[in-house]
């Protein structure tokens, strides 16, 4: 794909919304080894807060913003700019959300998804094998730090197994699964994959 773009001169796009940050610092680009045009992110850089970044090359980003410029002095932007907007454009806490969380992933490095990504791929192997010892038609599947629950489409009401592991929870708190994808975060110590596993045992009991 990037020789199909860089030949056809097209722009190659990444998205790396979900995947950005959480996999590796290098996100889609680094796993495969492929240097985007324009990647966007979301999610993890955003600290909790609402946000989406949009980064690459300076060939495509200065028809946004107009090239290298700066307030306070002489520079101003060298092409035209896009104009564009929203509620959270340049939002202040958002940005300062997205630094702190640069300056804290920077801070610990590429070992702290590391150590996340092994911790989900153990967690994983834990409830398969406890799925697979119970008979329980249920297969985890992950991708770094994010895992999803599995049913056979042929069990339409399985998801009701979510409620069985600790009603009106879910991992966004202290408590069981939810259907989407779940994500394992740095704050997420020792006690809570135990939390989360007993959880699902105790569903599958």
């Amino acid at each position: 794909m990037r020789e199909i773009a860089t030949k056809g001169g097209a722009a190659l796009v990444f998205d790396d919304v979900v995947t950005g940050f959480r996999s590796c610092p290098g996100g889609a680009q680094e796993i495969f080894g492929v240097r985007a045009d324009i990647v966007t992110y979301g999610k993890v850089v955003g600290g909790g807060m609402p946000i989406g970044i949009v980064a690459g090359s300076a060939h495509y980003l200065d028809a946004l913003d107009g090239g290298g410029w700066q307030y306070g002095d002489d520079s101003y932007p060298e092409v035209g700019v896009t104009f564009f907007a929203g509620t959270f454009v340049r939002h202040p806490l958002s940005l300062a959300s997205a630094r702190a969380v640069l300056q804290k992933l920077k801070a610990e490095g590429p070992q702290l998804q590391r150590k996340l990504n092994r911790r989900t791929t153990q967690l994983v192997q834990e409830i398969n094998a406890f799925a697979a010892g119970r008979a329980i038609p249920l297969k985890v599947t992950h991708f770094s730090s994010m895992f999803y629950f599995n049913f056979p489409p042929d069990l339409p009401l399985a998801s009701l197994f979510f409620r069985c592991c600790a009603p009106g929870e879910s991992i966004s708190g202290k408590g069981a699964p939810d259907s989407w994808g779940c994500p394992q975060r740095g704050r997420h110590r020792g006690r809570h994959p135990l939390h989360l596993r007993n959880a699902v045992e105790d569903g599958g009991l």
